[in-house]
Parts: structure tokens; C-alpha cells; sequence
């Protein structure tokens, strides 16, 4: 139950809180771009990793929730997904430095890349939730 509580606040709680935050000065400019950052693993979860699923499912569900409440006051929100990075999050679960290096997975220029995209929409769209995947690794 630690471990849950642990991966619930550092995922959901955390985001939760940054909204409240955030969005009072987004409604008094009635403008704003959330990301909430979830994964692949919050639209299809997967094994040994329940509590890490659960919360960003969760996350998917907070991101639906303000996108309807807030939309309307000129705020956008977008759920963020992507796949496995090139990053040392992927060392320790199963793979070495040296894989994550040559695994083709995102890199951090990928994701960036896709999150500029999203605040660069114009004013009469949004992307709402955007799935990222390299072309290297199966979905």
C-alpha cells in the first residue's frame, strides 16, 4: 500500500494539485494549455505494473474531466501519452543502459518536439489526448 500511495501522489495527487494552482490564473486570462502526462501504459495496462497503470488511467480521466469543466473558460487540456523513452526511467526494469541506448525508443527531442506541437495549435483546436510512439517499437 505504500508503494501504491507513493506512485498515486507523485502521479495523480501532484498533477491534481498543480491545477489548482495553475488554472485560477488561466480563468482571469482565459487562456491556458494543460498537459497532463500519462502513457501507453494509462490506455492498456500491463503486468507487474498495476499501480503505475492505475495511475495514469487516472490521469487520463483528470485530463478528460478538465478538459469539459474548463474548455469552456479558454482553457485547453491535453492528456499526453507516450511510449517507452531513451531515458534511465526504462534502466532497472529489465534492460541495461546500453539497451535503452539502441532500443529506438522516443527520444527526448521526440517528445518535445510533440508537446510544442500541441501548444502551437490555433486558437479554434486542440489536441485533446496524443499518443506517442517511435517507429521502432510495436504498440
Amino acid at each position: 500500500m505504500a508503494d501504491f500511495d507513493l506512485v498515486m501522489g507523485t502521479n495523480v495527487r501532484s498533477a491534481f494539485a498543480f491545477t489548482k494552482f495553475a488554472v485560477p490564473q488561466m480563468i482571469k486570462q482565459h487562456s491556458g494549455q494543460l498537459i497532463l502526462v500519462s502513457s501507453v501504459t494509462g490506455i492498456k495496462g500491463h503486468a507487474e505494473e498495476a499501480a503505475y497503470t492505475c495511475s495514469k488511467f487516472a490521469l487520463r480521466g483528470l485530463g478528460q474531466a478538465l478538459d469539459h469543466e474548463l474548455l469552456p473558460q479558454g482553457i485547453r487540456t491535453c492528456v499526453f501519452c507516450p511510449h517507452a523513452g531513451a531515458t534511465e526511467f526504462e534502466v532497472g526494469h529489465g534492460r541495461t543502459s546500453a539497451e535503452v541506448a539502441q532500443s529506438g525508443f522516443l527520444t527526448p527531442e521526440d517528445v518535445g518536439a510533440a508537446l510544442v506541437s500541441v501548444c502551437e495549435q490555433p486558437e479554434h483546436s486542440r489536441i485533446v489526448e496524443l499518443r506517442l510512439a517511435s517507429n521502432n517499437v510495436p504498440y
